[in-house]
């Protein structure tokens, strides 16, 4: 903790900058310096309610630098109570503004998050201060410590709430499986009160609250859920890419009998189907009702008779009316009958007419793919093709970055754009005729070959943040497919770095456009396609050399000969070893500074 100095901070409202040391730990340097309060100025991470030791005020960035300018005229006054709560608080549940925000990152045809639980300055057991002598007294046994408790806040928080109302669902009803606790919890959950962020990641909508706030007691009594079997999450699996025990066939996202509904891709029109059981003690007539903005959206049957223990199958179609290309829109399907309420989330996208895998990779000097395509118009595909071309590496340096300047896409941002110490930027001309480029570093080429964590950032001319990797370790990569021709800055952020000063790393890159023609890459075509159909594109190459890396890709054209998706074609000739499973780097979101 920070040593404040009492000759000038003694009967001072003081100003602390937010990081480095634990946000409550500032306020008690200020307390025994003999401070009367704190403003704690925020760095864009979002303002936090703290249990603070002397009377504390939280302020943004903006209203911090306003709060600094006015001080430092050396004629400002300040003053500063402690706060008394009259029971007249604000209303809630609000979706706190550091909680994880959708669309899920690993299959845009499942919702996430599921739920929103309490999570903000939550009483929880902590550990008591203890000198060397007293921990050693713990240990053999001659002590037993005073108990101590904090506030915290975040998604350790609101797990416990969530296991804790599982296990005691799971309790009042011994042979309901995970997934029908999961469904009780979530279609019972209630709408959580609008937050301050906006657009799509406003707490209102299911990329902030999930299908809502748990509500325990309506859990307990559903009416319905949507139970999934071991069998049901193996055909997903295998319908994500996993290989092994996949003789049951396989499934998409968005018909994993989940209590909610989320289309990533509605090329016209698209079905799903969803299964419910009566967890009731009575038979029952449900009615369905269903809306959703920029679509139609029908259920069939629209009304289902059970019994109890039974269990039966309906679809939900949904129909491409006013919806703009890439905006997702959102809705609810609900099932009453007259006593429950079973609500699920539908949120629903639609892209270009033409949908493709975004990634074929391959590691043959020559060979032939079939791509599947589903399609939302009818007429001819059309087809650019670019490359393969060899993926170049040039060698680079870079310098640890200061603590705590890089927490935030905001500071990683200001920091590239700068180009100032801890990030290297390298210029990169994109032209007009684009089909994909692609950077990447890897732990491998880093001069330790391990131990460093860098980050990886795209700007544009206008120095917007394009893209972003930042993962656990040195393995970051960033693929952008038909890009807007322009100047761009590929930044690279030296976030921790093994010896704390400074490492050496290859910046591996490929900008490929229509004229590349390497490896007699060649794209064939259906004949025709249909609106909301299926159909299968080739794509082909040979000639390559060994020992190397290329990069490639097919760019389908809609009927109106514009560009409708992108297929990118990885082909590394030598003999390349699997990287490890990325892990998100850790944002100290849920932390205490």
């Amino acid at each position: 903790m920070a040593l404040l100095d009492p000759a000038k901070v003694a009967g001072k409202v003081v100003s602390c900058l937010r990081g480095t040391t634990a946000r409550t730990d500032k306020g008690v340097a200020v307390l025994e310096a003999g401070g009367a309060g704190m403003v704690l100025v925020d760095t864009g991470i979002g303002l936090v309610s703290d249990p603070h030791v002397l009377p504390a005020v939280h302020v943004s960035a903006a209203d911090g630098a306003l709060i600094n300018a006015q001080a430092q005229t050396g004629a400002a006054t300040a003053a500063i109570s402690r706060f008394v709560t009259n029971g007249n608080g604000p209303a809630a549940p609000v979706v706190a503004d550091f909680s994880s925000r959708g669309p899920n990152l690993y299959d845009a045809n499942l919702l996430k998050p599921d739920v929103t639980a309490p999570g903000v300055d939550i009483l929880a057991g902590g550990t008591p201060a203890l000198s060397r002598a007293q921990r050693d007294a713990v240990q053999d046994g001659s002590l037993v410590p005073a108990q101590a408790y904090i506030f915290l806040q975040g998604t350790s928080m609101a797990s416990p709430h969530v296991a804790g109302l599982a296990a005691l669902l799971r309790q009042q009803h011994p042979t309901w499986s995970p997934a029908a606790i999961k469904s009780a919890l979530m279609t019972t959950g209630s709408t959580t009160l609008p937050d301050i962020q906006t657009g799509d990641a406003r707490g209102i909508l299911p990329w902030g609250q999930g299908a809502g706030h748990v509500t325990p007691n309506k859990a307990a009594d559903p009416g319905l859920v949507y139970d999934a079997s071991l069998a049901d999450y193996k055909k997903y699996m295998c319908g994500v890419g996993m290989s092994a025990e996949c003789a049951g066939g396989t499934i998409a996202g968005y018909n994993l009998n989940v209590p909610s509904i989320t289309i990533a891709n509605v090329l016209g029109t698209q079905t799903v189907t969803r299964r419910v059981t009566n967890v009731g003690s009575s038979s029952a007539t449900y009615t369905a009702s269903a809306s959703i903005s920029g679509y139609s959206m029908a259920v069939a049957p629209s009304s289902l008779v059970l019994a109890p223990g039974e269990t039966k199958s309906f679809t939900v179609t949904l129909t491409r009316t006013t919806a703009p290309d890439n905006a997702w829109q959102y809705g609810a399907l609900v099932w009453s009958d007259g006593v429950h309420t079973v609500r699920s989330p539908v949120t629903a996208r639609s892209g270009r007419a033409v949908q493709s895998p975004a990634l074929v990779q391959a590691d043959k000097v020559s060979g032939l793919r079939a791509l599947p395509l589903a399609t939302g118009f009818a007429g001819k595909v059309g087809a650019a093709t670019g490359g393969l071309k060899e993926v170049a590496r040039s060698e680079q340096t870079i310098n640890q970055s200061a603590p705590g300047s890089m927490e935030t896409v905001a500071q990683m941002t200001a920091a590239c754009k700068a180009g100032g110490s801890g990030v290297r930027t390298v210029n990169v001309s994109i032209p007009a005729s684009a089909v994909v480029a692609r950077f990447e570093i890897f732990d491998r080429d880093t001069t330790e070959g391990t131990g460093n964590d860098l980050d990886l950032m795209l700007l544009n001319g206008a120095g917007t943040a394009v893209a972003l990797s930042a993962t656990a370790g040195s393995n970051e990569a960033i693929t952008v497919t038909t890009p807007a021709a322009g100047n761009y800055k590929v930044c690279v952020i030296g976030y921790e770095l093994a010896n704390g000063v400074s490492t050496g790393f290859g910046l591996s890159s490929a900008v490929v456009t229509t004229a590349d023609k390497g490896g007699n890459l060649k794209a064939t075509l259906p004949t025709k396609v249909y609106v909301g159909g299926s159909a299968t594109a080739g794509v082909s190459w040979s000639g390559l050399e060994t020992g190397k890396r290329y990069l490639g890709g097919v760019v389908f054209l809609d009927g109106n000969n514009a560009a409708a998706s992108t297929t990118v074609l990885s082909v590394e000739t030598n003999s390349p070893l699997p990287l490890a499973a990325p892990s998100q780097r850790k944002v100290r979101l849920d932390a205490k500074l």
